[in-house]
C-alpha cells in the first residue's frame, strides 16, 4: 500500500533520523582534525548534536553535526559544525559558556580531590556516595569547575559530609568545606 506521506516528508524523515555512533565519531574526529592547530592536548569533546539546515522546498535537507569542544589549557569552548563529509561549515567561539559536566570530568575531579587524605577517607566512608554539581563560576568564566558533594547513608537517611570544588583547568582542588564540622543540616 502506498504511503500517504509526500516525498518531501519522507525525505525529511531520513534527514532527521537519529545520529549513529559512526556519524558521531566521524563528526568529532573531523572537528578535532580541523582544529588541530588551535587546540592544546588537554581538550574534551562534550557532545555532538544534529543540525538540519533549511532547504529549498524541493530539496532534501542536509545533515550537519555540531561538535562542542572544550580546551582546558587555552580556556576556550568552541562549537564546530561539520557536514556529513567532515567539511567545516562554521566555527563559533563559546568561551564563557559552561557545557554540562560529563562523567569523565567527574572521574577526573574525584582523582584530583581524593589525593587529599581527608577527602579520600570521605570517599571510603561506609554507605558513602559522591554527587557532582556545577559550582558558580561568575568570577572565572574561562575555568572549568566541577563540584563534588561527599555524603553517606545514615539510619535517618542521607547525610552530607563535605563539599569540594576542583578546577580542571589548573588540575587543582580549590575549595573544601567540611559540612559536619560546620554543624551542617544533618
Amino acid at each position: 500500500m502506498p504511503s500517504e506521506m509526500s516525498k518531501l516528508t519522507l525525505a525529511l524523515g531520513d534527514a532527521i533520523r537519529r545520529i549513529t555512533d559512526t556519524e558521531e565519531r566521524a563528526a568529532a574526529d573531523a572537528a578535532l582534525k580541523l582544529l588541530s592547530n588551535e587546540l592544546s592536548q588537554r581538550r574534551r569533546v562534550y557532545g555532538v548534536e544534529l543540525r538540519i539546515q533549511k532547504a529549498e522546498p524541493t530539496a532534501t535537507p542536509l545533515r550537519y553535526f555540531a561538535v562542542v569542544i572544550g580546551d582546558y589549557d587555552k580556556r576556550r569552548v568552541l562549537e564546530v559544525v561539520v557536514d556529513s563529509a567532515g567539511k567545516l561549515v562554521s566555527k563559533t567561539d563559546l568561551t564563557g559558556f559552561q557545557p554540562p559536566i560529563v562523567n569523565d570530568e567527574v572521574d577526573e575531579a574525584r582523582k584530583i580531590a581524593e589525593t587529599q587524605p581527608i577527602i579520600a577517607a570521605l570517599a571510603r566512608a561506609p554507605g558513602g556516595f559522591v554527587q557532582a554539581f556545577g559550582p558558580h563560576a561568575e568570577d572565572a568564566p574561562q575555568r572549568r569547575l566541577v563540584g563534588l558533594r561527599y555524603g553517606a547513608m545514615a539510619s535517618t537517611g542521607p547525610r552530607a559530609l563535605a563539599e569540594v570544588e576542583v578546577d580542571l583547568t589548573r588540575q587543582k582542588l580549590i575549595r573544601f568545606e567540611d559540612i559536619e564540622a560546620l554543624g551542617g543540616e544533618n
